[in-house]
């Protein structure tokens, strides 16, 4: 069976999965991009414009995404991108829809599904974006003040490495603080680089 008769599968599976752990009124925000990339991208969960879209990474920190990848060489077409749970997690604000971090039973439910996307990729490195990610994948007491921007063994063989959520950094640039997108650029490079080394060493 081939990659997209697998991610095939596994969505239609992942349906299922989210009429049981997600509100009727979002959508399956599947992963989305190259499936034979050599990295994939993990985030935390879909927003508002990624619910509204059934994509992820679309709405405003997913330019900043999509720009700050182009900076150090890759293409949003180059690489795969998902999320750890596949669905927007609800909170009622004041009568509002508002997003709200998943809570450990519902990345529970996601995380065997979210192996077997990348098992299905097979990626050499694994890019996490936040703590979540970082702690669903790399370890689960991962800080990422602490350990951001540091290489560690994944699952599945692959090379894991974290950094702030573009979701965050905007809201630190809200308050005039830069600091968050210069370290994020540093580790995007960082991949670029890992990348760009493991490419030539298979060439040879």
């Amino acid at each position: 069976m081939g990659k997209q008769e697998r991610m095939a599968e596994l969505k239609e599976e992942a349906l299922v999965l989210h009429a049981h752990t997600c509100d009727p009124e979002t959508k399956l925000v599947w992963g989305e991009g190259n499936l034979d990339s050599s990295v994939v991208i993990v985030g935390e969960a879909p927003g508002a414009e990624e619910d509204k879209l059934g994509r992820p990474f679309v709405g405003q920190a997913g330019r900043l995404l999509n720009r700050e990848l182009a900076a150090v060489g890759l293409s949003r077409n180059e690489v795969y991108i998902t999320n750890v749970m596949k669905c927007r997690p609800l909170a009622l604000v004041d009568g509002r829809r508002s997003n709200r971090t998943p809570t450990s039973k519902e990345i529970a439910a996601w995380r065997d599904m979210l192996i077997r996307e990348i098992e299905t990729v097979s990626p050499r490195i694994l890019l996490c974006l936040g703590g979540i990610a970082a702690s669903t994948l790399i370890h689960s007491a991962f800080s990422l003040n602490a350990e951001r921007g540091r290489w560690f063994d994944g699952p599945l063989g692959t090379k894991a490495i974290a950094t702030f959520h573009p979701a965050y950094i905007l809201r630190r640039q809200a308050y005039g603080d830069e600091e968050s997108l210069r370290l994020f650029r540093e580790d995007l490079a960082t991949v670029s680089a890992a990348l760009r080394n493991t490419h030539a060493t298979s060439d040879r």
